[in-house]
This record gives structure tokens, sequence and C-alpha cells, in this order.
């Protein structure tokens, strides 16, 4: 399944509600996207519209929505795979701010007025797509504390 970038999207208000659960955690397109998928919920990409986003957030703020949607995301990735596989997330996390920084810089090429706009920025580029990583790996590190802190006996409790 193709994500769909929240920015990029409009949402059935009774859709979105539906999901008190998810909402309570905050809004986080990939945890309603599959939430969606799995009730048959048509996602739809169409390149011709455009979307001009007009929010305003300090440094700070940013940073701080960063590292946040990157635990959310490292959250919900490592909670579909097997421990092993979430122990193997941890290991390779390094190579995330990489791979980020190449699909941006690599996109950025292709158009002129972001290859432009793209020399100016590297330092913020770096900070916040430092602080995703460090979200999603702590968020690959905190599924992985909860499988290990789960109570793995799930007969009757033993009695003395």
């Amino acid at each position: 399944m193709q994500e769909l970038a929240a920015d990029n999207a409009l949402y059935r208000r009774s859709d979105l509600l539906r999901h008190k659960d998810l909402l309570q955690r905050g809004f986080w397109e990939p945890s309603f996207h599959s939430r969606f998928h799995a009730e048959g919920v048509r996602l739809i990409l169409d390149p011709t519209l455009r979307v001009v986003h007009r929010n305003r957030y300090s440094a700070r703020e940013f940073i701080a929505q960063r590292f946040a949607h990157g635990r959310e995301f490292g959250l919900t990735r490592a909670r579909k795979q097997p421990l092993m596989r979430s122990l193997l997330l941890v290991l390779l996390a390094p190579c995330i701010f990489a791979v980020l920084i190449n699909r941006i810089v690599s996109a950025s090429r292709r158009k002129a007025e972001l290859r432009k706009q793209l020399k100016g920025a590297w330092i913020w580029l770096a900070v916040f797509t430092l602080a995703w990583t460090a979200g999603e790996t702590f968020g690959y590190v905190m599924s992985i504390r909860d499988r290990l802190a789960a109570p793995r006996w799930k007969g009757e409790p033993l009695r003395k």
C-alpha cells in the first residue's frame, strides 16, 4: 500500500471520529491509513491537487513534532514485526538519517525551485532529520521494551 502524507490529504470527519482510540495519541496518518485500509476505506492519490501549507512552527516546535512523528512511526512499524526483526531495526537505526537525507535530496534535485532552496536549508534539514531519526529509533526501543515487559504466562496464575 502506498503511503499518503496527511498534509496533502482530505478525510471525512466521520471516518476519523470512528477511531477515538487513535485520536487519543494524536493524528498520525500511518495508523489511520492502516485502519482505513483494513475497513476497505479507499485512499486515493491525486497528483493534480495542489496543497499550500500555511501553519508556522518555531524550530523547537517542529523538532518536537518530528521526534513525536518519528516515534509513532517506529513504534507502529516495530509492533507489526517479530521481536528479532524489531531488534534488527534498532541495530540499523543509524542508517535512517542517511536514507532520509538521500530521499529528500533526490526528490529536491528534480525541481529547480527546490534545488535552489536546498543550499540554504542544509543545517535545518539535518537537525529535523536527526529529530525524526531519534524518534523512530526510540519507537523501536519502546516496542521491544513493551514486549519484554509483558507477562509471559498466559494460563492460570501460579499458586503458592
